[in-house]
């Protein structure tokens, strides 16, 4: 892809990174280095995540420097001094300041002199794009202390505009004031932010990418045995997966559906125990964790997605789920909640079909409706096209390098 004016220097600061399970943020960053654009990352924490071989051909591997924040506190602050010292010999105003009490518990727990070891030297950089709003808070401490220098763009999923603000809705105030860019994944995150007093002026929508390469779409037309329904995700409660196992109970016989639930979380138990109460071990398989390779050959065998998404006891809710997106552009129809950013992709009826949270004979009708196979491929049909428009990670690179430039 030709860059499209001089390449930019981008640091990405991500709280954990590579995660298993924000391949979105792996893909944002190879989409930028295709591009021609001079990448680094900063781990915040280690991350849980292989690198798959996108990343390796991006490079990513040789492009991440971690801070380890991990580690105990006791630990970082011993060697604090030390790693101030070395950082000194690149920028010593920076070095003496991860070490000043007055900036706050970062310097007190040594995490700023941590970042200042992993980075080893300032960054003059002409974008930081830090993942998730936390990490944009780290961003501008990094900043105040002469770790890094250029604007703060700062990208919301989710929890980090829910759960976070439902703690401290003054948490983001700093942000709101100093990043130049406020980068939510979907318009109903861009009204929480907005709501909560994130200037209109820095609030531009930008959605998760994925590559498309790795989610062709799937001609479904010839198959014959019963449908597969896929819903994939942690075992947590903003997930829903207790009302698709309920579902597909009241469906019964009329759905010719079998549920295959890929994951793990604190919930399993309680999961595999209600698919036993309610009789349904013949239709409810519970396939443990996939890597995003084997998700991606899950979804070309699967023949809908089921994302009945609710909004947790704690606040917690999706932004627009990754695999949303992944789902529709192998040409699968999605049955899912009116829940956060996922009627701003999934069309009812045009795509998939929408239910009211925790409504569980609506989604049983729509595993009756989608039982029969010319409805799904005719909903099927029209799943790509949205995605190829907003949500090719290739494209959305583009635009954000096209808002960064115009930052200056």
């Amino acid at each position: 892809m030709p860059i499209d004016g001089p390449a930019l220097r981008i640091l990405v600061i991500a709280s954990r990174f590579p995660l298993a399970s924000e391949t979105f943020v792996r893909a944002q960053c190879a989409a930028l280095v295709r591009a021609g654009h001079e990448v680094d990352i900063l781990s915040l924490s280690q991350g849980d995540g292989a690198w798959s071989a996108g990343d390796l051909a991006a490079e990513l591997p040789a492009r991440t420097r971690c801070a380890h924040l991990e580690q105990p506190a006791v630990q970082r602050i011993a060697l604090a001094p030390l790693r101030a010292a070395a950082f000194a010999r690149h920028g010593v105003l920076a070095a003496l300041r991860t070490l000043d009490p007055r900036l706050g518990w970062r310097s007190r727990s040594g995490q700023l002199a941590a970042i200042a070891h992993a980075l080893a030297a300032p960054r003059r950089v002409d974008l930081v794009l830090a993942q998730f709003g936390p990490a944009g808070l780290v961003a501008i401490e990094m900043r105040r202390a002469g770790l890094v220098h250029g604007p703060i763009a700062t990208a919301f999923y989710g929890f980090d505009l829910t759960r976070a603000l439902r703690r401290s809705p003054e948490i983001y105030r700093a942000l709101y004031e100093e990043a130049v860019l406020l980068l939510p994944n979907s318009q109903h995150l861009a009204g929480i932010l907005q709501a909560n007093g994130a200037p209109a002026s820095k609030t531009f929508v930008h959605r998760l990418g994925i590559e498309l390469s790795r989610f062709p779409a799937v001609d479904r037309h010839a198959r014959t045995s019963p449908p597969i329904a896929l819903a994939v995700g942690r075992f947590v409660e903003k997930k829903g997966f207790e009302h698709a196992i309920r579902a597909v109970a009241a469906a019964g016989e009329a759905s010719t559906f079998r549920l295959r639930l890929i994951g793990d979380g604190p919930l399993r138990p309680r999961l595999e125990q209600l698919v036993h109460d309610l009789g349904v071990a013949h239709r409810v398989e519970f396939a443990g964790w996939r890597t995003h390779e084997e998700v991606a050959r899950e979804m070309t065998a699967a023949d809908a997605l089921l994302a009945p998404s609710v909004v947790a006891s704690d606040g917690d809710m999706e932004g627009l789920p990754l695999v949303v997106i992944e789902a529709l552009a192998t040409g699968m129809p999605v049955i899912a909640s009116r829940h956060g950013g996922i009627p701003e992709l999934v069309a009812d009826g045009t795509n998939g079909i929408l239910c009211d949270e925790r409504d569980e004979h609506a989604l049983a009708a729509a595993l009756v409706a989608l039982s029969d196979r010319d409805t799904r491929i005719a909903l099927g049909r029209n799943a790509r096209a949205a995605v190829e428009r907003d949500f090719s990670a290739d494209l959305l690179a583009t635009r954000l390098v096209a808002m960064a430039r115009a930052l200056g």
